[in-house]
């Protein structure tokens, strides 16, 4: 899907499979699963002279270990999904409020034990919001939805199943 938008658009791409063993080097784009890729270049199975990354599924964060391989390149992130579900845990001192990353003592005390979300602001500079639902409905993108329910009046007949839904 995305080396067809590519070419649409008029750009040459070059597909980066678990097949490839070389690249020809001549593409406006290159396009690679993320296990394939980090494959690739940890071996230095070959280089690709890019000046953008981009990476789809973002918020998954399995990138991250691409990062060091990309450290003069431009990094663009697309997600639907523009939070981490996950926590930092840090430790910080109830009476200077230094923190660290590890338990340790500070001011002849334990440090204690806090948390923060972990958001993609770790990884990106900006975020760019794309439209809701409502604005896409008005510009004729995405068609209203509405929602067919059978009345059932008799819900003795309804049974509760082991995992606590209704079952008929």
């Amino acid at each position: 899907q995305a080396a067809d938008t590519c070419i649409k658009l008029g750009l040459t791409v070059e597909k980066i499979l678990p097949s490839t063993k070389r690249l020809h080097g001549l593409a406006d784009v290159y396009i690679a699963m993320e296990m394939t890729l980090f494959n690739r270049i940890k071996k230095d199975a070959y280089y690709i002279d890019i000046g953008l990354v981009i990476i789809d599924e973002a918020h998954s964060q399995l990138f991250l270990k691409h990062i060091d391989f990309f450290k003069t390149q431009k990094i663009l992130g697309f997600t639907a999904t523009p939070i981490i579900n996950e926590k930092l845990t840090y430790y910080k001192c109830d009476r200077c409020k230094n923190t660290s990353s590890f338990e340790s003592t500070c001011c002849n005390m334990e440090m204690i034990e806090w948390s923060k979300p972990k958001t993609m602001s770790l990884f990106y500079d900006d975020i760019v919001v794309g439209a809701n639902i409502n604005e896409l409905i008005e510009c004729g993108q995405v068609v209203r939805d509405f929602n067919i329910c059978a009345e059932n009046k008799d819900l003795q007949l309804l049974k509760i199943d082991h995992t606590g839904d209704f079952s008929t």
